[in-house]
C-alpha cells in the first residue's frame, strides 16, 4: 500500500498523516501557526482499536499504522467518546518513567511495536548459544528477553522497577525457572560481582539519566570473559519527535514515559568511563521486509531506529 508522505509539526515535532492540514497533537498548521479554536482530531474521528491511528481519509479497510482491519462504515465519521475520555485525549500525557510503564504493561506485548520486532533477532544473534549460561536481564519489563532466553536453556534473573511490568512477566513465564525482582536501576544492582556470563539491557537506557553509573554496575556483575549487550532507540528517532510512547486503548490518549535525550556520543562516553570496552557498535534502520510485516514501521522506512552495543569488561 502506498501512502502520501507524512509531515512533522514545526511546533511539537509530532508526525502527522499527509491528509491533515493541522497537527493532530497541538493544532498548529504546517507553518507552525496554532489555531486557538482547535480541538485535537482524535476527539472527533474514529481511531484504530489496536494502535490508536486516526481512521480518516483512507482508501483501504485496514489501519495504515499497524495493519489491523476495521469496519469501513467507521471511516470519516465522528465517534462518541465516554464522559471524560475526550478531555483525556486532547493532549499527550508525559509522566514519570515508572508510572508510564506501569500503565503500558497491559498492552506492551500486543501493540505491534516495530522497534521490538527489529531488536529481538539482533540481540539473539549477538548472544549466540546461551544454554547453561547465567544471564541478567536489566530492565526486563514484561520478560520478552528473559522468557526467550530461559526457554533456550539459560539461567535468568530479571529486574525492573515497574511492578505492573513484572506482574505481566511472571504471568507469562509460568513455570520457567526465572527469578524476577523489583529494583530501581538508579541504585546499585542487587547482584554479586562477576555473577553473570551475559548481561542484557534492552530498550531501557534512554530512560536512565546516569548512564555511567548503570553501565559501571553492569560491568561489575559481568564475568571477565563475558559480555554486555545494550539496545536502545536510536537518537535519530528523536529528530522525528519520537520517543517511547503508547496510546491508551481506553482513552485514546498518547502516554509518554519520561525519557532522556541522549546522543550516541553520550552512550560511548559512558561506556569508556564505566570501565567497559566496545566489541561492536551497530545502527539499524527499518527495511522493506519489516515494513511489509508491520505497516506501522513503514513511516520510518530507511530511518535509523535502533542503536546496539556489545561490550566487555575492560582489561585491568
Amino acid at each position: 500500500m502506498t501512502r502520501p508522505v507524512d509531515w512533522k509539526c514545526p511546533s511539537c515535532r509530532e508526525s502527522n498523516p499527509a491528509n491533515f492540514d493541522l497537527c493532530w497533537n497541538c493544532g498548529s498548521d504546517r507553518a507552525g501557526v496554532a489555531d486557538p479554536a482547535f480541538r485535537p482530531a482524535i476527539a472527533f474521528h474514529p481511531v484504530c482499536e489496536t494502535c490508536g491511528y486516526l481512521l480518516v481519509g483512507l482508501s483501504e479497510n485496514r489501519c495504515p499504522e499497524c495493519g489491523h482491519p476495521f469496519d469501513p462504515a467507521k471511516k470519516d465519521t465522528p465517534r462518541a467518546l465516554p464522559a471524560g475520555v475526550r478531555e483525556a485525549a486532547d493532549a499527550a500525557a508525559v509522566m514519570s518513567t515508572r508510572d508510564g510503564y506501569d500503565r503500558w504493561a497491559r498492552v506492551y506485548d500486543d501493540d505491534g511495536n516495530p522497534l521490538i520486532a527489529l531488536e529481538e533477532p539482533l540481540v539473539d544473534r549477538l548472544l549466540g548459544e546461551v544454554r547453561g549460561l547465567g544471564i541478567a536481564d536489566i530492565g526486563c519489563g514484561t520478560g520478552r528477553h528473559a522468557i526467550r532466553l530461559a526457554q533456550a536453556g539459560a539461567s535468568v534473573r530479571g529486574i525492573d522497577f515497574s511492578s505492573a511490568m513484572l506482574e505481566r512477566a511472571r504471568q507469562k513465564a509460568g513455570a520457567l525457572p526465572i527469578q524476577f525482582t523489583q529494583h530501581d536501576l538508579a541504585l546499585p544492582l542487587p547482584f554479586a560481582e562477576r555473577r553473570f556470563d551475559r548481561v542484557v539491557c534492552g530498550l531501557v537506557v534512554d530512560h536512565i539519566a546516569d548512564l555511567t553509573g548503570l553501565f559501571g554496575e553492569m560491568r561489575r556483575i559481568c564475568r571477565a570473559d563475558g559480555f554486555v549487550i545494550i539496545s536502545v532507540m536510536h537518537p535519530a528517532m528523536m529528530l522525528r519527535g519520537v520517543q517511547a510512547r503508547f496510546r491508551d486503548p481506553e482513552t485514546g490518549q498518547e502516554v509518554r514515559p519520561a525519557s532522556c535525550e541522549h546522543q550516541i556520543s553520550d552512550y560511548v562516553t559512558a561506556v569508556t568511563a564505566a570501565g567497559l570496552e566496545i566489541v561492536q557498535l551497530s545502527e539499524h534502520a527499518v527495511d522493506e521486509a519489516l515494513a511489509n510485516r508491520l505497516e506501522r514501521a513503514r513511516r520510518y522506512l530507511g530511518w535509523p531506529m535502533l542503536f546496539l552495543m556489545q561490550l566487555k569488561p575492560a582489561s585491568s
